[in-house]
Formats: structure tokens, sequence, C-alpha cells
């Protein structure tokens, strides 16, 4: 999930009742790097496939958000 601010994926996190193991990269990546914008997501999935958390027949859905009303998902199937 795009790497906004700590406040932003918390908000997010609990809104989806997502656990923190399922978005635990991109705290690491705003961690590590900052907010990256856009520029986020790639970071992300790079660090999830060189961890090698990611096979055949698996999916990973890509959220973005951006300035005023804009959002944008991808499902990545591999």
């Amino acid at each position: 999930m795009h790497t906004g601010s700590k406040r932003i994926l918390n908000h997010i996190a609990q809104s989806h009742s997502l656990a923190y193991e399922t978005i635990r990269e991109s705290y690491e990546i705003l961690t590590d790097y900052g907010n990256l914008a856009g520029a986020s997501l790639p970071f992300i999935l790079e660090k999830i496939m060189r961890e090698g958390k990611l096979g055949p027949s698996d999916y990973a859905i890509m959220l973005g958000y951006g300035w005023g009303f804009t959002a944008n998902g991808g499902l990545i199937i591999f």
C-alpha cells in the first residue's frame, strides 16, 4: 500500500481490518525511505518479491492514493 504516512497507513489498516503483517512492507519502506509518493509501490513490490513471499498462483493487491480524492488499485497475479 502507498506509503503516504504512518498515520495514513494506520487509518487504512484499521478501516479495512488489515493486520500489521499484511502491510508490513509498506511500513518498512516508509521508515527506510520516507514518503516516496507513487514510487513507493514498486519499492514495496520489489521488497516482497526479494523476500520470496510471492510464488506461482499468488496475487497482490496494490493501492495508491493521490492528491484530492484520487485512488487507484491494481491486482497482480504471479
